[in-house]
């Protein structure tokens, strides 16, 4: 698949040639990222932190925030790697600092799913310290050497990084000749052939100057790399609302495809009406779109959604027949949904609103807290705790939603914990 990059410096996406010259500089990072995230997960790379001329941490975090993103430069120090694992960073990318031992420090706090080892090789020879110190170690030794101690490999090879002249195939057949880990490839990748030549190959592509430069755009690539000759140039299609019921089963052709992305509104292909037309173009009821996720072998699609349309609290329904799912499911009240109507009631609070008192009132809102913790504690049976319980999470999320915390960012918090637990008794090479 495709791994669109986002290269930082002084604040800024840059593209340079061979990690030296600037090509491209770009304003505000943040919506390229946006782009991605319906789709991608992508790389970011601290070049300022690679090359010790300060860092864009603060952005990395905003950015992990965005997107799923791996994220490298700089990266050499546990505590740092650890920073970014807990800013939301999905894997750590490593270079200079590759080496076993602390490789073995970092599974032990991380999880060695976490690492990427960085193979990045100018005229086949290893080259560490943001691109200036070259070693005498082929990236095929290195990978070899290492291949235990991490989860994945991205290799660059430096002396195409920039110059669109196309990508080192030969060197990752050698590297899968000597790992079964995964393999990312950057440097030189200059059409979506090679691309697709790639993934045959089960190898990503992280690709930058060549999308930046409008050689082909990032979602051209991820929709040519799917599998539509399976089913006359169509793709299966399940549609999810947000807390995980399916609303319904449609089909993708590319171009119904390349609209959902383009326009971040669902677009479906109907075999039967023989054309592409919007979800809920007609009725209303139309669907944004979130996420989209692929299968293992990349023949069918998710689309995740947030469904809207004419029912008194902005929702709607999927199916023609006006059930909120064609399955015949209801509609889940769940804590999202309850988070949601609270976010509602902060933007558009009817007059009277007590949760819109709350958001004017941090002390009141911070007293109803602790009133409402007390009355879970000194709750008296089962259908006492679970009124009170529901009570006090809707205080907490008027609290969350004020501070712009979402109920995503605690989950991720809890994956990192439960992840973190685990690494305290994995032992590297299991």
């Amino acid at each position: 698949m495709i791994i669109p990059t986002i290269d930082l410096m002084n604040g800024k996406l840059v593209q340079l040639e061979k990690g030296e010259k600037k090509l491209i500089e770009l304003e505000n990072p943040l919506v390229f990222a946006e782009q991605y995230s319906k789709y991608a997960t992508v790389q970011l790379i601290d070049l300022d932190n690679a090359l010790g001329k300060g860092d864009n941490f603060e952005l990395v975090k905003e950015l992990c925030k965005i997107a799923p993103c791996r994220v490298g430069g700089g990266v050499r120090t546990v505590d740092k790697a650890v920073q970014l694992v807990k800013a939301g960073a999905k894997k750590v990318i490593i270079g200079t600092k590759a080496n076993k031992e602390f490789l073995i420090e970092l599974a032990n706090a991380i999880g060695k799913e976490k690492i990427i080892v960085a193979l990045d090789a100018r005229n086949g020879k290893v080259t560490i310290a943001g691109w200036q110190t070259q070693t005498n170690i082929t990236p095929v030794q290195m990978a070899k050497e290492l291949d235990e101690y991490c989860g994945e490999f991205l290799y660059t090879c430096v002396e195409k990084e920039g110059l669109l002249m196309g990508a080192d195939l030969e060197t990752v057949k050698e590297l899968q000749k000597v790992t079964k880990n995964k393999i990312s490839l950057a440097g030189g990748i200059n059409s979506i052939e090679e691309i697709k030549e790639l993934d045959k190959l089960g190898v990503d592509a992280v690709t930058g100057l060549a999308v930046y430069a409008g050689k082909f755009s990032a979602e051209q690539a991820f929709i040519e790399v799917l599998d539509f000759e399976k089913q006359n140039n169509l793709i299966p299609t399940i549609i999810q609302e947000k807390n995980g019921t399916v609303l319904s089963l449609v089909y993708s052709s590319k171009e119904s495809l390349a609209k959902t992305l383009e326009t971040g509104k669902v677009w479906t292909c109907s075999r039967s009406r023989k054309g592409v037309f919007q979800k809920g173009a007609t009725s209303g009821n139309v669907q944004e779109l979130v996420e989209v996720k692929t299968d293992c072998d990349k023949d069918a699609l998710v689309f995740m959604v947030k469904q809207k349309g004419n029912l008194p609290d902005g929702s709607g329904v999927a199916c023609e027949t006006g059930q909120y799912s064609c399955f015949g499911t209801e509609k889940k009240f769940d804590l999202q949904a309850l988070y949601d109507k609270v976010l509602d009631r902060k933007k558009n609070s009817p007059e009277g609103s007590y949760t819109k008192k709350l958001f004017d009132d941090e002390l009141l809102l911070k007293r109803k807290l602790i009133e409402e913790s007390a009355e879970v504690i000194t709750a008296k049976n089962k259908e006492e705790l679970v009124w009170e319980c529901a009570d006090l999470l809707y205080f907490l999320f008027v609290i969350m939603a004020n501070n712009g915390v979402s109920i995503s960012e605690v989950e991720k918090e809890n994956q990192r914990r439960d992840n973190e637990k685990k690494n305290t008794v994995r032992t590297v090479g299991e």
